[in-house]
Order: C-alpha cells, then structure tokens, then sequence
C-alpha cells in the first residue's frame, strides 16, 4: 500500500514538473503572439486603407486603440 502511495505522489510531481513547462511555454507563446500582432498593426495594407478612407474630420477610435 505505502509503495503504491509512494508511486502516486512521483506521478503528481511529475504532472506538476509538466504543468510549469507548459505555463512557461504558454508565456513565451503570448509574448510572440503580441509581437505579431503588433507587426500585423504596422505592416497590415488594409488597416491602412481603412484609415485613409475614413470621412475626414471625425476619429474612429476603434481604428486608432490598440
């Protein structure tokens, strides 16, 4: 029984070893997902035309945040 209980708590960390390299994975992931879609913001031609034919004289800001 002790050997079994033993075996469990070598699986549970292991699943927890598992968990942190798949968080710290998930925010290195994030950060590359913010930088393209902020070179996507930069360089995307249709953002562009959408701001150059927008009525002048009034902002649309949800072309502008973010």
């Amino acid at each position: 029984m002790v050997s079994i209980v033993e075996e469990l708590k070598g699986k549970l960390a292991e699943l927890d070893a598992r968990l942190e390299e798949i968080e710290a994975e998930a925010l290195a992931l994030e950060s590359q997902k913010a930088a393209f879609v902020t070179v996507i913001k930069v360089f995307d031609p249709a953002r562009h035309l959408r701001l150059l034919s927008r009525p002048r004289g009034r902002i649309d800001l949800h072309l502008v945040a973010v």
